[in-house]
């Protein structure tokens, strides 16, 4: 089928390019109108066939935006996906857009597609995993999210940032503090100076394992690391309020609420509780 539309597109193209030459050999001197349909056929027709294909490519400007975030967000992953195949490539990209706009069963209909492939290279296998698996989380499947996810680990057990945040799925979904733990230490012992990771440890700490020695101790470490990662701020001031220190929790608690105003009081409620 896919041939013979080809086929039939350069016959086409062909008899445009017919007329618009006619122009100069039928008669004694050049027929202008000929020549400028033909040319606008040739114009119409080259539009009708390349343009869509750009369009598809790019995804249209907001998918091309969409595109460069996550590629900026995920480098590892979207570094050079697919190098050998433009098909999977851009199923890839279609995919990662359906889930951006929160199309997660058509989203995970193509990674499904492109993880049956089994000619695919490991990084592509592990990439696919991971976001099959990000759209099992965004629509609340979180056992196939982790499942995913511990498989794209077997296959690059170095990842940080998918041990990080199975620990989260872990701790924060499925109620399995131990394997939060192991994920989140793994994640650690590859990345020792990750700071979002170090911040998701002290809230696992203070809320899991009700420890905020150890919850202040890794969320200062996050602040170490990134003074801008105010995640490590809440549970500082948690931390120390569960300490009997005020003073020091209502610093925390301030820095908090002057960069997110709109969580302040639902921090503030949590601060009341433990008084």
């Amino acid at each position: 089928m896919r041939r013979s539309i080809i086929v039939l597109w350069c016959v086409i193209y062909a008899v445009c390019i017919a007329i618009t030459a006619a122009a100069f050999f039928v008669g004694d001197t050049p027929d202008w109108k000929l020549f400028s349909k033909g040319m606008v056929l040739l114009v119409t027709l080259t539009c009708v066939i390349f343009l869509p294909k750009r369009l598809v490519k790019r995804h249209s400007g907001d998918g091309f935006l969409i595109l460069q975030q996550y590629r900026n967000d995920y480098p590892d992953l979207l570094r050079n996906p697919y190098p050998d195949s433009r098909r999977k490539k851009r199923m890839l990209e279609q995919a990662i857009i359906d889930l951006h706009l929160d199309r997660y069963r058509q989203a995970i209909h193509a990674f499904d597609q492109l993880a049956a492939e089994n000619d695919s290279r490991a990084e592509d296998r592990v990439t696919v995993l991971y976001f099959r698996g990000l759209c099992q989380q965004c629509s609340g499947n979180y056992i196939a999210c982790a499942d995913d996810w511990e498989a794209a680990l077997q296959a690059m057990p170095t990842n940080a940032m998918i041990w990080e945040n199975l620990g989260t799925v872990y701790f924060l979904h499925l109620d399995q503090p131990d394997k939060a733990e192991r994920c989140y230490l793994t994640c650690l012992s590859y990345a020792p100076d990750r700071a979002e990771t170090h911040a998701s440890f002290a809230t696992f700490y203070y809320l899991k394992k009700n420890d905020p020695q150890k919850a202040i101790s890794y969320a200062s470490r996050a602040l170490e690391l990134n003074p801008e990662l105010f995640q490590a701020m809440s549970t500082l001031a948690l931390a120390w309020r569960a300490l009997g220190n005020r003073e020091t929790s209502q610093h925390y608690r301030d820095i908090y609420a002057s960069h997110f105003p709109n969580d302040a009081a639902g921090l503030d409620a949590m601060l009341q509780s433990i008084d």
